[in-house]
């Protein structure tokens, strides 16, 4: 039997002293903070790409890509309604099949909602709730017409 062997974070943990997790998360947001501004401007930048986006020009990879790369910068800015809507849209890509094609409208559909959240001030739970319940709506009737 071989002994017990405390690794280096074992160690670092049992000593006294150190951050409360609520410290850290504080911490954390303020190390974000400077991050937002660039962030929220990507994620402006995936929208108006978003909303350019037709069966003509594009492939369901670029909806997917960028539908993805909104919800990496959401993600650390908790805002999870974005990173919510931009999901559904991924599952619409992965749901379709070549009997049952993408609908191209819903890049469109998905950024405008996009940016009426984004539009919306933080104490507005009841209008993103709504937003959020509408778009998950039209993603399950859309996944469901693919059943």
């Amino acid at each position: 039997m071989y002994p017990a062997r405390v690794s280096r974070l074992g160690q670092m943990i049992d000593l006294p002293g150190g951050l409360t997790l609520a410290e850290a998360m504080e911490q954390a947001e303020i190390n974000l903070a400077p991050l937002r501004a660039p962030a929220m401007a990507l994620i402006e930048g995936h929208i108006v790409e978003l909303e350019g986006l037709t069966a003509h020009t594009s492939t369901r990879d670029q909806v997917y890509a960028l539908a993805s790369a909104v919800i990496d910068c959401a993600s650390l800015f908790d805002l999870g309604d974005v990173c919510a809507v931009a999901a559904g849209l991924c599952d619409l890509v992965e749901e379709a099949t070549p009997e049952r094609p993408f609908d191209w409208r819903m890049p469109a559909l998905h950024a405008r909602t996009l940016r009426l959240l984004l539009s919306l001030p933080d104490h507005a739970t009841g209008e993103r709730l709504r937003l959020r319940d509408e778009i998950a709506a039209v993603v399950a009737h859309k996944g469901a017409a693919r059943a």
